[in-house]
């Protein structure tokens, strides 16, 4: 698959919502959920997502929503196949209202990193470099992905543009300093 990276650090905020992108070889997520709930505490989580890592540690993250969700989609009649089977519900408590509790310490950190996983892989190419994201949800993701290809595009063409070497900038400019310093133009 086509690979989407690029050399330089980009980050988005919008309050007290982050996601950054440092140049790594690897496909990197460090992911931080914050709740102010009693027994429901904040989680962080760093993984190198590689195929036994996803099927590991990633995957089986059920989704999670509060009980007043919860009760407004059934009430909406939306969310129609969900149930406790599949999605972790969380009462005012912070308790889990799931009779098994979750499947993990960390899967609600690990669920967030799935949706990432997931709105990254919407850009159609395999993507490397460290994600960091804090507090983020699906469309921050989706609206930084695709950011981050276009910035990641228009470094490919400016390096396929054509490019002029000192000989041909000393025929079009003065020859003297400060312009000489100058070595080469995109």
């Amino acid at each position: 698959a086509e690979v989407c990276s690029y050399h330089e650090t980009v980050w988005d905020e919008e309050g007290d919502r982050l996601l950054a992108y440092l140049p790594a070889k690897a496909f990197e997520v460090t992911f931080t959920i914050v709740y102010n709930m009693p027994g429901l505490s904040s989680q962080t989580s760093h993984l190198v997502i590689e195929p036994s890592v996803y099927r590991e540690k990633v995957a089986f993250a059920r989704t999670y929503g509060f009980t007043h969700e919860f009760d407004m989609l059934k009430a909406k009649r939306l969310a129609l196949g969900g149930s406790l089977q599949n999605a972790v519900v969380i009462n005012p408590d912070g308790t889990v209202m799931n009779p098994e509790g979750t499947r993990d310490p960390q899967e609600f950190v690990r669920h967030k990193i799935l949706d990432l996983v997931g709105d990254l892989a919407l850009i159609g190419k395999r993507i490397t470099g460290h994600f960091i994201a804090h507090k983020t949800g699906h469309a921050a993701n989706v609206r930084f992905a695709r950011r981050l290809c276009q910035l990641a595009q228009e470094a490919q063409e400016r390096k396929t543009s054509t490019m002029m070497h000192i000989e041909a900038i000393k025929e079009i400019l003065p020859h003297r300093y400060p312009l000489l310093l100058v070595d080469r133009i995109l």
